[in-house]
């Protein structure tokens, strides 16, 4: 909700915590400079809420490291949204004209290192 208890989707949301704030607070033109880098580069934006990927605390701590079956259901059905959506809308990658993949992107990657 916001300051007058409307209530707010989770993009309304970002988008309010993306404007600059007022300066004069602690660290207040590092953190506008930050929200200003997110809107320009992020022309495209949306939010998405996930529940916690496990009700355990211990089981939060160390949910990179746990199998699906052991994530919430309602975590996995989150991610398998979003990860849909990403993967729908975003553009594929050209370099030279030519489509390029992750594993493309690695290898090149390693390559520029490795000279």
């Amino acid at each position: 909700r916001d300051a007058n208890g409307i209530a707010l989707n989770a993009t309304e949301y970002m988008e309010r915590a993306l404007e600059p704030r007022p300066s004069g607070a602690r660290r207040s033109a590092e953190r506008n400079s930050t929200r200003a880098a997110i809107r320009s580069l992020f022309r495209l934006r949306s939010c998405y809420t996930l529940v916690r990927p496990a009700s355990d605390e211990a089981d939060v701590r160390r949910a990179s490291t746990l199998d699906a079956a052991s994530l919430r259901p309602e975590f996995r059905q989150g991610i398998t949204l979003l990860r849909n959506r990403i993967l729908g809308e975003a553009p594929a990658k050209e370099l030279f004209g030519q489509h390029v993949d992750g594993s493309m992107l690695v290898g090149l990657a390693q390559r520029v290192r490795a000279s």
